[in-house]
């Protein structure tokens, strides 16, 4: 993605440093997947450095959409029917652990239900973007990552 951000940017005369991208494009038939890879499950809300915040990741999203359309000649609209966004988690035992936070959340009270809604997860913040910026969002752990791709590949008549 990097290599068509500053492909764009140039023909905008622009730095290299003006706008965040996703960090990998896949098409795979009429399908475009726009990938971020992460060490681990991140809180989008948290205020430390360390984690990557909700806004960053929307600025990938949009900047990456923006980019896309632009260099296909596609509005940010018809792009949206073929966009995919892939949030891919390094470990199979960071993808437990969401899943058991995720678990948890549906089963606590009231209280317990306002502090976790307030941390919310990966991909309840992701969700609330499907069919505004992509068609369709996926947490993956990195193994599922691979399975996921090969499922596509052999569903679109390529390789898997």
């Amino acid at each position: 993605m990097d290599a068509a951000k500053r492909l764009w940017l140039n023909g905008c005369n622009a730095s290299d440093h003006t706008l965040k991208s996703s960090d990998a494009l896949l098409t795979i038939g009429n399908t475009v997947y726009l990938i971020e890879f992460k060490a681990g499950i991140r809180n989008v809300n948290a205020q430390t450095p360390k984690n990557v915040h909700e806004h960053e990741i929307r600025e990938k999203m949009l900047s990456s959409i923006l980019m896309l359309s632009d260099l296909t000649g596609r509005t940010c609209k018809e792009m949206r029917g073929h966009i995919e966004y892939l949030y891919v988690l390094s470990s199979q035992n960071n993808m437990h652990a969401h899943m058991r936070r995720k678990s948890q959340k549906k089963q606590c009270g009231a209280d317990e239900h306002e502090i976790a809604g307030k941390e919310r997860s990966v991909d309840t913040f992701l969700y609330k973007y499907k069919g505004v910026f992509f068609r369709e969002a996926h947490v993956l752990s990195g193994t599922g990552f691979d399975r996921f791709i090969r499922e596509q590949l052999r569903t679109s008549g390529l390789r898997g």
